[in-house]
């Protein structure tokens, strides 16, 4: 195993004063359609049925959130208008 003395960088080879990590680059700018659309069709091949189902299940994750939300709120307010005992709690 190399002593931390000796790890190299990888632009100039030479030894980095004991560090095990290096500092990163910052880019500023913003990232071209060409670079987005080859990172989507990375992640499936298929870069629009990826991108059309990760919008599709988001939507639908947000409908079920706002929805649980809704439901648990009806079930609350029914305490409000009958008896404890009353409140199906099957449901």
């Amino acid at each position: 195993m190399p002593e931390p003395q000796d790890v190299l960088t990888p632009t100039n080879q030479t030894p980095v004063n004991g560090k095990l990590v290096l500092s990163e680059e910052v880019a500023l700018g913003r990232v071209s359609w060409k670079t987005f659309w080859l990172y989507l069709h990375g992640l499936s091949g298929f870069p629009l049925l990826f991108a059309s189902g990760w919008f599709t299940l988001s939507l639908l994750t947000q409908g079920l959130t706002v929805f649980s939300t809704y439901f648990i709120g009806q079930w609350g307010a029914e305490y409000n208008r009958k008896a404890p005992e009353d409140v199906a709690v099957a449901w």
